[in-house]
């Protein structure tokens, strides 16, 4: 057990988009809303939903699915996680097929996977955790929406404000 794998323990929730199961630390996560009206937004990025009002809070919406490259599942209810990423006042909302459980994996349960192995990038991937269910695929989401993300959703979110 190495000391990145203890600092990966801890409690995630846990989700599906297509096919595939992954987790983000619950600590990123405000709540867990269903279908909600998105107003989209002209001129935006495939995977930018567009924007919602949660009680008088516009936030921007980003399809997981599409950023990763994943196809859909059958589902057809839409699931949206709140996530608080530096204060209250930048919240995103990222589209799941759908959230499954929130579950707790201990240091032992997480492993680091060679690059070669993923479809996505590596630095997208925190690691992976087995359990009896299957595995898991633990996200660093700051690093799937990176770069290019952040500053487009500010002035997103600064216009509709």
């Amino acid at each position: 057990m190495t000391n990145e794998n203890t600092e990966l323990a801890g409690r995630f929730i846990c989700f599906t988009l297509g096919n595939e199961k992954f987790a983000i630390p619950l600590s990123q996560v405000k709540e867990v809303i269903g279908n909600i009206e998105i107003t989209p937004v002209p001129h935006s990025p495939d995977y930018y939903e567009g924007i919602m009002n949660l009680r008088g809070q516009i936030i921007p919406v980003i399809d997981l699915r599409t950023k990763l490259a994943i196809k859909k599942g059958t589902s057809k209810e839409m699931t949206i996680i709140i996530l608080d990423f530096d204060s209250e006042t930048h919240s995103l909302g990222v589209i799941v097929d759908s959230v499954d459980a929130v579950n707790s994996f201990e240091a032992e349960d997480i492993s680091k996977i060679e690059e070669s192995v993923f479809f996505m990038k590596s630095e997208y991937v925190l690691g992976v955790a087995k359990s009896e269910k299957g595995l898991t695929m633990i996200l660093q989401l700051k690093a799937v929406l990176h770069g290019v993300d952040y500053p487009a959703v500010e002035s997103v979110v600064a216009e509709a404000s």
